[in-house]
């Protein structure tokens, strides 16, 4: 028997954080926060081939809803000519949708299934800036994120690389 085309959702989202400043230059945050994301249809019903990706997609109407908990925590430090920032968090998602590669190929293309698991996101970023002279700001920062299936504990695919930026920013007059 086929699902059914018509999906209801009823999910929550919100956020809560709180900022602690010992002294004016440092301030220690915290923030819990809940979402959700339901299937796109091309979750759902995607059946042919991806000609730009060169592979072939398959969806699976049976998918449900993400629902998402994330707690994030950081320290931030500044003053007139220097900053900087360091944050972790750890995102739970149920029912997280990911695409998985297969063994199995289609029309020459390989095919790629859209699927389901409990997964965890894990990730942060350190970042710091300078006003070296008074028109130009330095800023370097570094990316990175693990997403794992949280009970087989190894990584989903596609899992994005670390992503570190360096650039130089001038004032405006």
């Amino acid at each position: 028997s086929r699902p059914s085309a018509h999906r209801s959702v009823s999910a929550t989202s919100g956020g809560a954080g709180v900022v602690f400043r010992p002294v004016s230059s440092l301030a220690i945050v915290a923030n819990y926060g809940l979402g959700w994301r339901a299937p796109m249809l091309f979750d759902l019903y995607a059946n042919g081939p991806i000609i730009a990706e060169g592979r072939f997609e398959l969806g699976d109407p049976t998918l449900a809803t993400e629902r998402a908990r994330n707690i994030e925590g950081g320290i931030r430090w500044s003053t007139d000519r220097a900053s900087a920032d360091v944050t972790v968090y750890r995102n739970t998602v149920t029912n997280c949708i990911f695409t998985a590669s297969t063994q199995v190929f289609q029309n020459g293309l390989r095919v790629f299934r859209h699927e389901q698991t409990d997964a965890r996101t894990t990730g942060g970023e350190p970042s710091v800036a300078a006003r070296v002279p008074d028109i130009l700001t330095l800023r370097a920062a570094h990316a990175f994120v693990q997403v794992d299936h949280r009970h087989a504990r190894h990584p989903l695919p596609p899992l994005p690389p670390a992503r570190p930026t360096c650039r130089p920013d001038l004032a405006r007059a």
